[in-house]
């Protein structure tokens, strides 16, 4: 796991933390010191600044990434999704984005041999016929 993801992890266990001892300090009613007027305000600016942050590093780029899926499984091989980030996450996009290129030129490759197989002169293929059409070429051949 990256420094970066493991830092914004802890932001949020931290941020959750002050926010979850702010609702126990507003359920129990002892909200008339300083200092539980401040962790009721820390943990109200804390937890939605951290869910920003993991909304923007996270959420979004997994949205991109699951677009890009979907046109993939929509037969689009030209799909290329943006690498934002140098993490776990933009591995996993750089991945998905060498797979379509590879995919891409495979489909291409086949193509162009298809056509090329198109160009090549025909030739008639053997006859090849089925156990009962012996079978009655048998029959008749023995009735005569």
């Amino acid at each position: 796991m990256s420094k970066s993801l493991r830092v914004l992890i802890l932001g949020v266990v931290v941020a959750a933390m002050i926010y979850g001892a702010a609702l126990t300090l507003a359920l129990t009613r002892n909200l008339g010191s300083a200092m539980a007027i401040v962790v009721v305000i820390v943990g109200a600016l804390l937890l939605p600044a951290a869910l920003l942050i993991v909304r923007r590093r996270l959420w979004n780029p997994l949205t991109e990434l699951e677009r890009g899926i979907q046109r993939v499984a929509e037969g689009d091989l030209s799909v290329q999704v943006p690498v934002v980030r140098d993490d776990e996450l933009g591995r996993v996009t750089t991945h998905f984005n060498q797979m379509t290129r590879v995919l891409r030129d495979r489909a291409e490759e086949q193509g162009r041999f298809a056509a090329a197989g198109e160009l090549l002169p025909q030739r008639p293929r053997p006859r090849v016929l089925s156990v009962q059409h012996r079978r009655n070429h048998h029959r008749r051949a023995a009735r005569s």
